[in-house]
């Protein structure tokens, strides 16, 4: 009983992990220092950005929107 409770947490513990990586890679990999986008509002930095597929799939606006 005991160790089918530890696979099940093992299990769930690598799904997790596995998730959590998938998040941090989806913003490109650029540092907040880096990113055009990126805007300090009261001392704290906020990512802005639009996306419309219509015009271009893959391009992301910060300022000016097609």
């Amino acid at each position: 009983m005991i160790r089918k409770i530890i696979k099940i947490w093992a299990s769930a513990t690598m799904l997790s992990v596995a998730l959590y990586s998938g998040l941090v890679a989806a913003h490109g990999r650029v540092s907040l220092e880096a990113d055009a986008c990126v805007r300090n509002i009261s001392g704290s930095m906020v990512h802005l950005s639009t996306y419309q597929p219509q015009y271009d799939p893959e391009a992301e606006y910060c300022t000016e929107s097609p």
